[in-house]
Parts: structure tokens; sequence; C-alpha cells
């Protein structure tokens, strides 16, 4: 089956399903065979992982800080500095000759 074919089916972008491929490819979950067609060559796959709840006391200590210093909870909430707006252009008329 094509990338394509399998993004129909999986009714997914054609670039989702590549980058899918690709990064199962180099994982070694997928090979190519000798007419360089993809191929899962396993009847069936176990998985075996932790998950970890998520550490909820840091956002709290950021917090406790914001309150002590506004200057730094500012700084904390935006890591980079606000865009500037760009100044307007001036429009002066084009001389005849450029186009």
């Amino acid at each position: 089956m094509s990338i394509r074919e399998l993004a129909r089916s999986l009714e997914r972008d054609v670039k989702g399903v590549h980058r899918d491929v690709k990064a199962l490819l180099e994982a070694g979950l997928l090979e190519h065979d000798e007419n360089g067609a993809i191929v899962f060559p396993y009847d069936a796959v176990h998985v075996d992982f932790t998950l970890k709840a998520a550490d909820l006391a840091r956002p709290a200590v950021a917090e406790a800080q914001a309150l002590e210093s506004p200057i730094a909870a500012d700084s904390a909430r935006s890591p980079r500095s606000p865009r500037r707006r760009a100044a307007p252009r001036k429009s002066e008329p084009r001389p005849a000759g450029n186009r």
C-alpha cells in the first residue's frame, strides 16, 4: 500500500502519514521489502510503557513567586519580548522607468 492509499484509508493527510511512516522506519517498526515497498513485518506488537502524573507543584511555586514580584511574573509568563509593530512605510512615487 502506498502512503497516499494509507492516508486515504486512515482519513489523514498525506504529509502527516509520511512523517509518521518515516519515524516508524527509523525506529525499526516498519521495513522496506526487496521492491522498496514499506511493510509491517510483524503479526502483532506489544508495547509496555509507564505514564507518570504531571508534577503540579511547579506551577504553584511560579505563582507564589509572581505574587512576590510583579516584574518577575511578567517575564515568567512570556519568555519572549512582545513584538513591536513595524513603522508604516512611506509611500513615495516610483520613477517612471522602474517596474
